[in-house]
């Protein structure tokens, strides 16, 4: 023979080999032919409709255990079922909802009850859920019609020490209304991604794919829902802030959210500032989870730095009033929370954000506003005889004009607008006297509502008095029922602004 052919005739006789090892061979009884069936595609060993499943338990070689019960049904007699002992106080607890736990999340139809009584975290249950309507095995190594003891007790590949099945990694207990059903999960493989596993009280043994085995090895705080508060910014309705120092409170009105601050005193709130408050709870979760604190003053929760009351409304679901006691920062990036349960959070927060909050820190001190600039009407006049009158067209672009159709640089009414919107109050104020607004006369400032507004909406029309000898002015703006101060440099810069517009006529008959 040929060295070539001698080659060839190798390589064969290697190939027949490798498939007889991959294969496992003939076993005489035909059972290697029936093995390749099996392997040859993935076979599903357990499929559970996900809304059949009312529970299931956890429990690892380690000692951790984990069990979640659905709400609803005959919650009690599920919870008892799968943990062995849960109390029908427990259940009812779990069914009543947590104390402690603040979000609406997509786990909401379930609860752990051990080790602790929470709502269950609604992706991980949906993770498991998911695999169990169709647990497949990879390969299945071992099947035969003897008592799984006899198995057991057995040697080569139905041992199941060899396994890891003689004492199981995790064992996974289901439950629906039909029964229980036990999956036994082993060692992992040496080669590939998978475990050994076996439905208790058969003889199979079968590989599983890690994906479908990890959502049950999780941590076991993975499987507690986090959420502290859940709600959207646009849904709240009523802040409340309470310190040591005072009470705030501002609620919204109308399609558009407006805020107004509703005590200590009534007045425009300023939404951003709001916002700013309301962004950082919307979606608060917790880090860490402290169940059973021995005294609430180590986390500053004895006497709260803040409590925030918030009352928001969701469509279709209704009305929801939550309180959050905020401690004391942990580190720079954390603090210490609570709700209405016993339960401390440690959650991503600024303490000092609440600590800080007061009616002056919430109003809107602007007297006039952002959106007020985009008016297409201005006019200023003063005592002293100057007045001013400009219009806005938009068509086919921005262009803005003297009451007399002279058109005005843009940035010369960039810089105009500018001072406009920085006059604001440095404090919160006092009542308006009656009659007090009209012997304000010093200089008038009127804007037009902007595009947008409603039909019947006001102008803005803002007041000020004539400069005292302390360099302050009085002004009030005819959209609240108070009179502010503000340094007269806010005026003299609008005024300067004003007198440039008017005096380009002037300059341009010089050129």
């Amino acid at each position: 023979m040929s060295p070539r052919n001698s080659v060839i005739v190798a390589l064969l006789i290697l190939v027949a080999l490798g498939a007889y090892v991959y294969f496992g061979g003939d076993d005489g009884g035909g059972g290697g032919a029936s093995q390749r069936s099996q392997n040859a595609a993935s076979v599903t060993v357990l499929s559970l409709p996900r809304d059949e499943v009312t529970a299931i338990a956890i429990e690892r070689r380690d000692g951790t255990v984990v069990r979640l019960v659905r709400d609803g049904g005959d919650v009690a007699a599920s919870a008892g079922e799968v943990s062995g002992g849960t109390s029908a106080a427990e259940a009812a607890d779990v069914a009543g909802g947590n104390a402690g736990s603040g979000g609406s999340g997509s786990g909401s139809e379930w609860r752990l009850v051990e080790p602790v009584v929470w709502k269950a975290d609604g992706v991980r249950v949906s993770s498991m859920l998911g695999v169990l309507t169709d647990f497949a095995a990879e390969r299945v190594l071992a099947e035969g019609g003897e008592p799984a003891s006899e198995v057991a007790s057995g040697g080569g590949v139905q041992d199941l020490a060899a396994y890891g099945l003689d004492d199981p990694e995790v064992v996974v207990t289901v439950s629906t209304d039909r029964g229980a059903t036990r999956i036994e999960i082993g060692e992992r493989t040496p080669i590939g991604a998978a475990y050994y596993a076996r439905l208790a009280g058969e003889d199979r043994i079968f590989t599983v794919a890690s994906y479908r085995v990890d959502p049950f090895l999780r941590p076991v705080l993975d499987y507690r829902d986090r959420s502290v508060l859940s709600f959207a910014t646009s849904e709240v309705r009523r802040l409340e802030v309470a310190t040591g120092r005072s009470v705030v409170v501002a609620e919204a009105e109308g399609d558009g959210l407006e805020w107004n601050l509703v005590e200590p005193l009534e007045h425009p709130a300023n939404p951003d500032a709001i916002n700013e408050l309301l962004t950082p709870l919307a979606s608060l979760v917790a880090q860490e989870f402290i169940d059973d604190p021995e005294s609430l003053a180590a986390y500053g929760l004895e006497e709260p730095q803040a409590v925030v009351r918030l009352v928001w409304e969701r469509e279709g679901t209704g009305r929801f009033d939550r309180t959050l006691y905020v401690g004391n920062a942990k580190d720079e990036r954390t603090a210490y929370v609570k709700t209405e349960g016993d339960t401390v959070f440690v959650v991503a927060l600024d303490p000092s954000l609440y600590h800080q909050a007061s009616a002056q820190s919430l109003a809107l001190m602007d007297l006039v506003r952002t959106n007020d600039i985009f008016t297409r009407h201005i006019e200023l006049h003063t005592a002293t005889g100057l007045s001013l009158e400009l219009n806005k067209t938009e068509e086919p672009r921005i262009i803005w004009t003297r009451g007399d159709g002279l058109v005005v640089p843009p940035s010369m009414m960039t810089e105009f607008l500018g001072a406009l919107i920085a006059i604001d109050a440095q404090d919160l104020g006092r009542p308006l006297a009656p009659g007090e607004a009209e012997s304000l006369q010093y200089v008038t400032l009127k804007m037009e509502p902007p595009p947008g507004s409603k039909p019947d909406a006001p102008s803005r029309v803002v007041r000020f008095g004539a400069p005292d000898e302390n360099g302050q002015v009085q002004v009030v703006s005819n959209d609240r029922e108070r009179i502010y101060t503000v340094p007269v440099s806010i005026l003299e810069e609008l005024l300067e602004r004003a007198q440039e517009i008017l005096a380009l006529e002037e300059e341009q008959n010089a050129d």
